[in-house]
């Protein structure tokens, strides 16, 4: 497992941690008025009492029900990208086949992110673990009265399989309008011919044409793992001025960088000694080119 996936699956966790510890922060407020001293416990070690006096218990019935359907959406959000950290390929996402510098610093970068982000992960286990522990001992010591915060809470876990599934259409709608700024290819007879869609280019000027005889690989990656990608890139001073290069020269020559990988779909990697391409294509389907590649392979 590569320390880009460790990164990924352990940033994932955090938001998953963070949004629990609302959640439940907003609940333990609900469960009482206001002004109401609460017996509570961690872990049978401590023993206190806490006079509510939180926002939930003052915040009117309509903020507090937008409130927890935001943190539901939070926790849904983090589920699905621990899921897809999981997913993640370790053999598409290797930028560099030979140790150098560029590989080095990356390495160290993504290690000092990686130790950061595990402690914070260990921080925030602790905390949520600590409110989950005082949640249930204030249903345990105290005659709990709710109020109308705690109805909302109710209300908004019912709405919100609804909720969801009207923002997903909204977000669906726009993938779709995206489409027509996206990059296409058309395939030739011995490689491909890629319309970049630069704005400011006429389609002659903004295409790409590649043989695959230039290229050692072409893969076929999620957004986690173009993003993971990237990371293992780290931050390569060669590839940032071939890049600011090939932006200086667009329309006159082929761009030799060319790293713009978009989120929800999926993302084609060209890798050849002068050719690096990251970008996703309209229509999200590349089975033919990725099957034209490997038969160009096979001679």
């Amino acid at each position: 497992m590569t320390l880009s996936k460790i990164n990924s699956l352990v940033i994932s966790l955090i938001i998953l941690v963070a949004s629990l510890f609302f959640l439940t922060m907003f609940i333990t407020a609900a469960v009482s008025p206001s002004g109401t001293q609460l017996r509570f416990s961690i872990f049978g070690i401590y023993t206190g009492l806490q006079t509510v006096n939180a926002a939930a218990t003052s915040t009117s019935s309509g903020m507090l029900f937008v409130v927890v359907i935001f943190i539901f959406g939070m926790i849904d959000i983090s589920f699905y990208l621990l899921e897809q950290s999981a997913l993640i390929d370790s053999s598409k996402i290797v930028a560099y086949k030979d140790k150098n510098i560029w590989w080095l610093l990356s390495s160290y970068l993504m290690f000092k992110e990686t130790i950061g982000a595990a402690l914070a992960a260990i921080i925030f286990l602790i905390i949520i673990a600590v409110c989950v522990s005082i949640l249930v001992s204030i249903f345990i010591l105290n005659h709990i009265s709710l109020g109308m915060p705690a109805v909302m809470i109710v209300v908004a876990m019912a709405a919100y399989p609804l909720v969801r599934m009207i923002v997903k259409k909204i977000f669906s709608n726009l993938d779709k309008w995206s489409e027509k700024f996206k990059p296409t290819y058309v395939l030739t007879a011995n490689g491909v011919d890629i319309d970049l869609k630069i704005a400011g280019l006429n389609k002659e000027q903004r295409t790409a044409h590649i043989e695959f005889s230039e290229l050692d690989e072409v893969k076929s990656l999620t957004f986690f793992e173009a993003e993971a990608y990237m990371k293992s890139l780290g931050p390569n001073v060669e590839q940032w001025l071939k890049s600011v290069k090939s932006t200086w020269n667009w329309g006159k020559e082929r761009p030799e960088v060319f790293l713009a990988p978009q989120s929800n779909t999926k993302n084609v990697l060209f890798k050849g000694s002068k050719i690096h391409y990251l970008l996703a294509f309209a229509g999200d389907n590349v089975g033919d080119l990725l099957l034209a590649f490997e038969n160009s392979k096979k001679g």
